[in-house]
């Protein structure tokens, strides 16, 4: 199905960006009026003037602590707050990584991605342990290194990954600074320093204005002004290419940074209900039993995402944009407890492992929107054999904020093993059986 918007160019004016949404508000009264073959779960049942009335307009709707309210952070178990520290500890005076020409030019000689990719994931595991370390801890002390960080990045041509610049018109190589576009590492990179600008901004403010200054320039042109003024990155959904957990994964990166930097009520409203359609596309091409077409290691990347998208998308209206009774939605987190087997092992198929280390938190969270007892409860089963909350969380800071401040509730839940009978997938064409209900043993 062809889903052409307006075509604003990338480097497009803020005026032909106000002109480009109104056009695009058009083309959503138009597309609703075809929808009827699809789902379209999201914008099927919030038309934009719903979206524009209940998308909170500030950031009220942070469900986790200020910085200044030391007292929230400081309930932190001692255990806990430590293990943050010293890990972010390890990273005080560091040594910001650059990436040459050459490591990102390696992926279009040999194929070979680990060359750019190691440096670039250590500088994102410094930055997160910075500032989760200064969350924590509130003392000022990471400021210089999360500041040095910052600044890093504002003078980084792109904040992917080399072997995903086949997304630009000039192909892969280099990145072009001229045409700057969204993969799954701009996104992660983004939604970092967005939420390290949330909480940081007074206190890196007084150290220099300048600071946060570029660093709102530089996510609106890597993130914002591209993912508002294009519709033909693939994972979109919006040309006629299928689309896979892409899909939720990058919307929910450009959500973070809409509700977090976008100032303009309009702007903000519009490109959420973009967002809204996008991730209809993704849920369109699911099938009805909610199996993962992946298999179950790629479930926290789809089934998971998909979550961590609506969930934000609940949060940032107040709860008013809320899905979660749908059945589709129901059958996508069902999928992950359907699919286990026994400790680590799930049914596999097509490239996914059959061993896997799921997300406790995302798992007992979503079972809980969804009211899913079963899910809530295999949720805290995996939060108890996986140690969870006995060391630090970690990975993108809003994301092991989450599990931080919902560990106690995880932890005293009631948690139960989801050893099923059988289970069958028409959809999907999956299907498992065990000898015994709630036993292990056998298959």
């Amino acid at each position: 199905m062809n889903r052409s918007f307006y075509p604003l160019k990338p480097q497009a004016t803020k005026q032909n960006m106000r002109t480009g949404l109104f056009f695009f508000i058009f083309f959503i009264c138009v597309q609703l009026t075809n929808a009827q073959a699809y789902r379209n779960l999201l914008s099927g049942n919030y038309p934009y003037d719903t979206i524009k009335k209940h998308i909170v307009k500030d950031q009220s709707w942070v469900p986790y602590p200020a910085y200044k309210e030391r007292g929230e952070w400081e309930k932190i178990p001692e255990k806990l707050r430590s293990d943050y520290i010293k890990e972010g500890e390890n990273y005080l005076e560091y040594n910001w990584k650059y990436i040459p020409v050459s490591h990102y030019l390696e992926f279009t000689k040999s194929g070979s991605r680990t060359i750019m990719e190691k440096p670039y994931r250590e500088n994102i595991q410094a930055f997160e342990a910075l500032v989760l370390a200064e969350l924590v801890e509130g003392k000022g002390r990471f400021l210089k290194d999360i500041i040095n960080g910052i600044f890093y990045y504002s003078e980084q041509t792109y904040w992917g990954n080399s072997a995903h610049l086949s997304l630009q018109r000039a192909g892969a190589g280099l990145p072009d600074v001229l045409e700057p576009t969204i993969d799954l590492g701009v996104g992660k990179v983004a939604v970092n320093l967005a939420w390290t600008h949330h909480f940081l901004e007074e206190e890196i403010d007084r150290v220099n204005p300048l600071i946060l200054k570029r660093l709102r320039f530089e996510i609106d042109k890597k993130v914002l002004t591209p993912y508002y003024t294009r519709n033909d990155f693939w994972w979109m959904g919006y040309t006629n290419e299928s689309v896979n957990n892409w899909n939720p994964w990058c919307n929910y990166n450009a959500l973070n940074c809409i509700l977090l930097m976008e100032k303009d009520s309009i702007t903000r409203s519009v490109n959420v209900q973009k967002s809204m359609l996008s991730v209809d596309e993704f849920m369109n091409y699911y099938k009805d039993d909610g199996g993962c077409e992946e298999g179950p290691s790629y479930w926290s990347h789809a089934g998971g995402k998909l979550f961590d998208y609506l969930e934000l998308l609940y949060k940032g209206s107040n709860g008013k944009i809320d899905i979660y009774d749908q059945e589709l939605v129901q059958n996508i987190g069902k999928y992950i407890y359907r699919a286990y087997i026994n400790g680590e092992y799930f049914v596999n198929f097509a490239d996914a492992s059959a061993k896997l280390k799921s997300r406790p938190g995302t798992i007992y969270r979503y079972g809980k929107r969804i009211n899913d007892s079963i899910m809530s409860g295999f949720g805290a089963f995996l939060a108890k054999s996986q140690h969870f909350g006995e060391s630090a969380f970690k990975g993108k800071i809003e994301l092991a904020l989450d599990d931080l401040f919902n560990m106690d509730e995880i932890k005293n839940a009631k948690a139960t093993e989801p050893l099923l009978s059988d289970f069958y997938l028409p959809n999907t064409q999956i299907m498992a059986a065990r000898d015994q209900e709630a036993s292990r043993d056998g298959l």
